[in-house]
């Protein structure tokens, strides 16, 4: 079961609020589906494997135009060429723990805001629930 799954009780009870909530929820929920059965991770890896390929093959026809014609600071550019080759697959290894973490961090976000912050917020907006005491919810349009 998906843990970012619509639940009573992240009813802050405000309406605006709650639905705003709601709509998160949705999108965390959607990108938690995608993480878990592989489509966010296939489209971002398909990109970053495109990019790969590409670069690759741009380095090569760049360095053979270098070789070619005895650019001074072929050496130093091909360097750049192997930090950026080198940067791009450690970054591409690490997008599966990066998704991991977003997903843990989304799911204590949710939880510990929503259900704490969020809620002390409308504590103080409805304010106490005496007559004529001006600051409940339906005195700001709430």
């Amino acid at each position: 079961m998906n843990p970012f799954t619509w639940d009573e009780k992240y009813l802050v009870g405000h309406p605006e609020i709650d639905a705003d909530h709601r709509a998160l929820l949705r999108m965390t929920e959607e990108l938690y589906d995608q993480i878990k059965d592989g489509t966010a991770q296939d489209r971002l890896g398909g990109v970053l494997a495109r990019l790969a390929s590409y670069s690759k093959f741009h380095f090569e026809t760049e360095e053979s135009l270098m070789r070619r014609t005895a650019y001074r600071d072929y050496d130093q550019h091909r360097r750049e060429h192997e930090r950026f080759t080198t940067t791009m697959s450690h970054l591409t290894k690490r997008m599966e723990d990066i998704a991991d973490d977003l997903l843990v961090f989304l799911g204590g976000w949710v939880d510990e805001h929503t259900c704490g912050a969020d809620r002390r917020v409308m504590e103080h907006v409805k304010g106490p629930e005496s007559p004529g005491s001006g600051t409940n919810a339906s005195s700001i349009g709430a």
